[in-house]
């Protein structure tokens, strides 16, 4: 039987609270995980670990989530990105119609407070 290969995931996200959060809850169901605290940083980490899921935050410093969507777009970036926001839900439905409009395929959007089994799930599909 040969096993199916570890998702990895990517959170990028200046909030630490919530990098823990989602760290925890991808390592709890035994994928991979590295995390970034800002835009450039997780563009960084997205070329060096490759990941099959983002979980993105939208409303950061300085490169904020719509800069890190363009340029997985303009880097050919294959994976599902999740985006989020705390802030108004318009930012994460106008992120995920927008990474549509880019050519990222998997565009999914939630938003802060979310609940893990929601996280986890999303995560998985």
């Amino acid at each position: 039987m040969i096993d199916a290969p570890v998702k990895r995931v990517l959170v990028i996200d200046d909030d630490q609270g919530f990098r823990d959060f989602a760290r925890d809850a991808a390592l709890s169901q035994g994928w991979a995980v590295e995390t970034a605290a800002n835009g450039q940083g997780g563009c960084t980490a997205f070329t060096r670990f490759k990941p099959d899921v983002v979980v993105l935050d939208i409303v950061m410093p300085e490169m904020d989530g719509f800069e890190v969507l363009r340029w997985f777009a303009q880097s050919g970036a294959v994976a599902k990105f999740i985006v989020l926001t705390g802030y108004n839900p318009d930012y994460a439905n106008a992120a995920e119609k927008l990474g549509g409009a880019m050519g990222l395929n998997q565009v999914q959007m939630l938003t802060k407070p979310v609940r893990l089994a929601t996280l986890v799930a999303a995560i998985a599909g």
